[in-house]
């Protein structure tokens, strides 16, 4: 649960820092869309690097049983 908390939480700040640069700075929706991009990138090694094989499995389970098509 630690691990899939803090992926969460690293994509939430992404996504605010994206908006903020986005709104704020003016720097354009490309420079925003990198942040994001990043952020999703960090989470998904951060979730990787602090779960056990156990959650690791049940989540790659869950993505299969439930891809958008």
């Amino acid at each position: 649960m630690t691990a899939q908390l803090a992926g969460f939480v690293i994509s939430l700040i992404a996504m605010l820092i994206g908006l903020v640069t986005f709104v704020e700075m003016d720097a354009g929706w490309i420079a925003a869309a990198l942040i994001v991009i990043s952020g999703f990138s960090l989470s998904e090694a951060v979730f990787r690097r602090l779960a056990d094989q156990e959650t690791i499995r049940r989540d790659l389970e869950e993505r299969v049983r439930n891809q958008h098509l």
